[in-house]
């Protein structure tokens, strides 16, 4: 037995998970309220993106922001609280009771967007050992590169610290399935928050290990992939 010999062995057993935070514009969508009396709640279609992770609204004369902190369990206690949002994991759909008590779409008054996790790893399992994202999701095998390059810089000697780049992060999209994502102008990947993990076959996501954070930078794609450009890892914590 060598270590030349079982290095690859441990590789096929571990992979990689990227997760990538979404920004999507939602106050120009469609809302419908919700019945009594429930009223002070409007919902929209949010099956695509799944559960929202965060949601913030902005008001346009003030520009004031409000984070709706953390999710509601029941459209009860949403309709309880201005400013908070719930999602019916059944239906697929976003419930939001706003500063105001009116409709996310009131002329000129909101700009509204919800955050949701988009998850890609290097390669997936079978059951039982499927690899699922934070939600319990099982993720998606499209990372092309991963990790991504890092460089690393020692600053001259009159400047303290050190300088360090990341690479892009290529995921695969052949099938064109985030095409309409990246296209629209509602789905916004620029600056959004993001962790690279590892895990080894079996582990749970609570078992993962966090290697990087931070926001992505522009997005670029073609017919065979898309990439993220990384930013600075300090970024993540704003």
């Amino acid at each position: 037995m060598t270590l030349a010999a079982e290095q690859p062995k441990a590789e096929k057993n571990l992979y990689w998970l990227l997760e990538v935070e979404g920004t999507y514009r939602i106050e120009g969508k469609t809302w419908t309220q919700a019945t009594s009396p429930n009223t002070a709640c409007w919902w929209m279609d949010h099956s695509a993106e799944r559960i929202p992770s965060r949601v913030f609204q902005m008001l346009r004369s003030t520009h004031v922001i409000t984070d709706f902190g953390t999710i509601k369990g029941s459209i009860e206690d949403c309709q309880a609280a201005a400013s908070s949002f719930f999602y019916d994991a059944a239906a697929g759909r976003l419930y939001v009771h706003m500063s105001g008590g009116d409709a996310p779409d009131t002329a000129a008054k909101y700009y509204l967007r919800s955050h949701f996790w988009v998850t890609f790893t290097t390669h997936q399992y079978k059951a039982p050992y499927t690899i699922l994202d934070v939600n319990g999701f099982p993720a998606e095998p499209r990372f092309c590169n991963a990790p991504a390059a890092l460089t690393q810089e020692i600053n001259d000697f009159s400047v303290v610290g050190m300088k360090e780049a990341w690479g892009s992060i290529i995921i695969s999209n052949g099938d064109a399935k985030y095409d309409a994502w990246l296209g629209d102008g509602l789905h916004l990947w620029d600056m959004c928050r993001f962790n690279l993990k590892v895990g080894a076959k079996g582990d749970a996501y609570a078992a993962l290990i966090t290697v990087l954070r931070g926001r992505t930078g522009s997005t670029g794609w073609n017919d065979e992939n898309f990439e993220f450009r990384i930013e600075d890892q300090l970024r993540a914590e704003d």
